[in-house]
């Protein structure tokens, strides 16, 4: 009877409340259950809101931008092109785009540049050049968020796990599950559920080319500021593959993440570029770098007592082990370690060098949580970073002839030899990071060639039409 009362209880209160009883009632015997795993009215599912990306009056859309990949990959599949082909195309897709009828690949205000206001604006963005990385183009075009240093190296970090080989590719299943820096959510079911739409549309570029291609997302719990933008990044990472993909199966992360090191200051943005090929941050600060300096002056002042300390201890270990044994077995050629003017092991003499390499990278505290600062720069790695990331005739276009220098490797290792310090370093072609980034040749470089230094198309676009407008 008490069950047949707390049904009749639940009947009034939905009636009273005027609420409808979702879930299944049972009078089980003597007990009244209510199944709240069991619904006996439909639940309408609400359709999420449709989603397509919004066409701005300077900023470019991702499908255009596939567009114009697929132009530029067919003129330079390897990404160099001369700086007057890239202008070329975009007068000629700027001046017939809208007369002839075309898809519009440039957003609107493109199409009130005039021809010479096009070779303008990529003199602005990539400076006096000859040859130019059209790659470099589109990231620019893509107007997505700088990195900072953190982001490059957690970004790094994510792909070389996924790299045990070390040959800067991964394949693009593991590329689509890593998340970069502006599209990093901790709500990663989301990515996966709209990743595969997204890798349908980007099977073909005909599909990509579809303006009215709508898509679905839950506007919620949006990753950026609205859902149109989330879905901008993510067809964003979809082109980002595309434009770095060594062939069909594999992406070049490395070369991915160099083309976002860039920063305000293009001393910080190669700095950014230095820690992705080190793997730590680069002191490019000047007063950080000549507090370690002269902190490391002090310290070598007293290390020579201390590694004649640390050699005669280990020689006076090995004597000691060599009197407790049988004197007859100390015959010539037994020892690690020879006497009376023989030769000490490779091994211990460059016990010494080895330590001091090691603290100049490293700091001084043990503690979990202290940055690693990488104070000391090698030559060879300056230019391989360099080379990587402008081409080497940009390179040597920018020297200044100085003595016997005929080539960018030759300035470069001039500098070197300039900023070397006996008293801090003796090791040839090293030198202190922060003064080489700080020094009159490569600030001069840097400066030039442009490709550490953000630049935004939207803004360099509307001050060129607001200058002919105030002429």
């Amino acid at each position: 009877m008490n069950s047949v009362n707390d049904m009749a209880n639940v009947f009034c209160f939905a009636i009273e409340e005027g609420r409808m009883l979702e879930k299944e009632l049972l009078l089980d015997g003597d007990r009244f259950v209510v199944r709240s795993n069991v619904y006996v009215t439909k639940v309408e599912a609400t359709e999420p809101r449709r989603v397509k990306e919004i066409a701005w009056s300077l900023r470019f859309q991702v499908a255009n931008l596939v567009r114009l990949m697929e132009i530029f990959k067919r003129v330079a599949p390897s990404g160099t092109m001369c700086e007057r082909t890239l202008v070329y195309i975009l007068q000629d897709l700027a001046s017939h785009g809208q007369e002839e009828g075309e898809p519009m690949l440039l957003p609107c205000c493109w199409y009130e540049l005039r021809l010479s206001d096009v070779s303008r604006v990529i003199d602005r963005l990539f400076g006096s050049v000859d040859y130019v990385d059209w790659r470099e183009f589109l990231v620019h075009a893509m107007d997505l968020p700088t990195p900072t240093l953190q982001d490059i190296l957690a970004a790094r970090d994510r792909f070389r796990t996924q790299d045990p080989d070390l040959r800067e590719v991964v394949s693009l299943a593991q590329y689509h599950r890593t998340p970069l820096w502006f599209l990093d959510c901790p709500k990663k079911n989301r990515v996966e559920e709209f990743h595969q739409t997204l890798l349908d549309e980007f099977e073909g570029v005909s599909s990509l080319e579809d303006d009215e291609k709508l898509y679905h997302l839950n506007d919620d719990e949006p990753f950026c500021s609205s859902p149109e933008e989330t879905l901008r990044r993510m067809l964003a990472k979809q082109l980002l593959c595309r434009m770095y993909m060594t062939d069909r199966r594999s992406v070049n992360y490395t070369a991915l993440l160099l083309a976002f090191c860039k920063d305000e200051n293009p001393r910080d943005g190669f700095a950014k570029a230095l820690a992705l090929a080190l793997g730590n941050r680069v002191c490019a600060d000047t007063q950080e770098g000549e507090r370690y300096a002269k902190e490391l002056l002090q310290r070598k002042r007293f290390a020579p007592p201390h590694e004649a300390l640390e050699v005669a201890k280990t020689i006076l270990k090995h004597l000691m082990r060599r009197i407790d044994r049988d004197q007859e077995s100390s015959s010539e050629g037994t020892n690690a370690f020879k006497l009376c003017g023989e030769s000490i092991p490779d091994s211990l003499e460059s016990f010494v060098s080895r330590e001091y390499a090691w603290a100049e990278s490293a700091p001084e505290s043990d503690a979990e949580d202290h940055e690693v600062v990488i104070y000391w720069l090698p030559l060879d790695i300056c230019i391989t970073v360099l080379a990587a990331a402008v081409p080497w005739h940009v390179l040597n276009s920018e020297i200044h002839i100085v003595g016997k220098c005929k080539t960018f490797a030759e300035r470069l290792a001039s500098v070197y030899e300039e900023l070397r310090d006996v008293d801090l370093n003796d090791e040839k072609d090293v030198v202190l990071a922060h003064r080489l980034l700080n020094h009159e040749f490569m600030t001069h470089l840097l400066n030039t060639v442009g490709k550490f230094t953000i630049k935004s198309l939207e803004i360099i676009v509307g001050d060129i039409l607001l200058e002919r407008q105030d002429a």
